[in-house]
Formats: C-alpha cells, sequence, structure tokens
C-alpha cells in the first residue's frame, strides 16, 4: 500500500515519503511543537533532523499527505511484536499535520491509512501513545475508536511494547505536569484483545 486518494472535505493523497519530503516534515514537526506551546506546554527547545525520519523512510513507515504537489501532513509508524504474546500491532509514532492544513481531516486520513497498511499485514491493532489531556490527543484518539490501556491491561504480555515506550517517556520531565496514556484500537476484537 504505497499511494491512496482519500475522499474527504480536503482531498489529499497519501504516499510514502521520499528524501525530498523530509525538510517539509521537519516543518510540520516544528509546527505541531509551537501548537503544544501554544496551548501552555513548556516544550523544550527542540530542532528535529533528518536523522529523527531517516530510519522510517528507509524502512517505508514514513507516509505524507499532499494536497495540491503541498505537504499537508505526515505519519510516522512501526511494528510491536509484544514480547512472547503473537500480538503484533502497529504502532503510531507521530502525526502531524501542518497548520495550514489543520483541522480539515487531513490527520485522521493519515491514521486511517495506517489502519489499513496494519490490516494488511494482518497485524492486530494499532497502538499509540499520547497526551491524555490535550484535546486533539487522548480525546481525539477516543472518537476514532482507540481505549485508553489501564496498568492492568499494560502489564500484560500483548502490551509490553507500548508499555515500555509508555514508561520511557513517562520519564521525561514534561510528563509530570502534562501525563500521557497508551492507547490500543483493536482489529476485529473488540477489546478482548487488551485482556489476554
Amino acid at each position: 500500500m504505497t499511494s491512496l486518494p482519500v475522499s474527504s472535505s480536503t482531498a489529499v493523497e497519501i504516499r510514502l515519503a521520499t528524501p525530498s519530503d523530509i525538510p517539509h516534515i521537519m516543518k510540520i514537526h516544528k509546527e505541531a511543537y509551537q501548537t503544544f506551546r501554544d496551548h501552555g506546554m513548556a516544550m523544550p527547545d527542540f530542532e528535529p533532523s533528518p536523522g529523527d525520519f531517516l530510519s522510517s523512510l528507509n524502512d517505508e513507515k514514513l507516509w505524507v499527505a499532499e494536497e495540491n504537489s503541498s505537504c499537508a501532513g505526515f505519519i510516522q509508524a512501526d511494528a510491536f511484536c509484544n514480547g512472547d504474546s503473537d500480538f503484533y500491532t502497529a504502532y503510531i509514532r507521530q502525526v502531524s499535520v501542518s497548520t495550514a492544513h489543520a483541522r480539515k481531516g487531513v490527520g485522521k486520513q493519515l491514521i486511517e491509512f495506517v489502519e489499513g497498511w496494519a490490516r494488511e499485514l494482518e497485524l492486530q491493532g494499532i497502538d499509540l501513545t499520547t497526551y491524555k489531556d490535550i484535546p486533539w490527543n487522548a480525546p481525539y484518539y477516543e472518537r476514532l475508536g482507540y481505549s485508553t490501556l489501564g496498568r492492568e491491561e499494560l502489564c500484560k504480555d500483548n502490551a509490553s511494547d507500548v508499555h515500555d515506550e509508555l514508561k520511557s517517556e513517562s520519564e521525561h520531565e514534561l510528563c509530570l505536569s502534562w501525563p500521557r496514556v497508551a492507547m490500543r484500537k483493536c482489529f476485529d476484537c473488540g477489546m478482548s484483545c487488551v485482556a489476554q
């Protein structure tokens, strides 16, 4: 699955990123940081580097949404094995939309695209980590069908990778004021897949 036109209020095409997209991805990434600052978060000064995205690009796990040949957003994903559980999920590492294309459904289209990619790979769901109380984070993902994994669920083998990711992120000072949560959307199995 390399390219897919998606119908919505904003006509975008989603395709695998190329090296020439990296400067646009970095610009959108910086804009996303500013959005968090505007919301009152004391985000550290951060200048993304091409290396932050090259591994995903080389592994074909980085996609861009284009509108009229302009980069409207991107999504960076990974795959999790979750220990010895035989429960394989995709992991949304980051999804960001340019401020010029915000609130037009581009982020949702990118997420749905990765959900389709994960289904094609016969993965059992999608995991992600996000800020609990930021309106365009956990509450947004809930509207898209994702559920927060509780402490007990995170201790199960089938959530070991997302648990490790959340634990690593939670050690950052920013998370003391802005807690993060792990979320999951299961395919064709309801939430029973988190209780195995």
